[in-house]
């Protein structure tokens, strides 16, 4: 009789506990569904910044992330050939070597750049 109560006393506070903690769970989950409804709202903004038009891309909201990986990876290649340029320079000063004014850009970048040259005409055109 005794392990009985000693038992019943356990799953009571077992309950407890549980209950407890399933309070505290949907309480998290609530706050973080709250945090990524910002979140997906913070980057659907930036999103329609940086393309212009946000319904057109409504369907792909995380472009954007796929834009800055590019720049990163082309950032990245172009601090190393500078590197490279730098210890050339420093190992023999006395080889000169000319680097392009105006480097081809990579294929999926020539686009931005005629496309942000027109886009910066617009932007004159319709200031007063």
């Amino acid at each position: 009789m005794i392990q009985a109560l000693e038992s019943a006393e356990n799953s009571r506070g077992f309950c407890k506990s549980m209950g407890n903690f399933v309070k505290m769970a949907e309480e998290e989950i609530i706050r973080t569904q709250a945090q990524e409804s910002v979140a997906l709202s913070l980057v659907k903004e930036i999103t329609e910044y940086v393309h212009g038009n946000s319904a057109k891309e409504e369907a792909h909201p995380f472009r954007i992330f796929m834009v800055v990986r590019d720049f990163l990876m082309i950032l990245d290649r172009v601090c190393k050939e500078v590197g490279l340029i730098n210890e050339r320079t420093i190992v023999s000063p006395a080889n000169k070597f000319s680097v392009p004014v105006n480097p081809t850009m990579p294929p999926g970048f020539v686009g931005f750049s005629e496309r942000r040259q027109y886009n910066s005409s617009d932007d004159e055109s319709s200031s007063p």
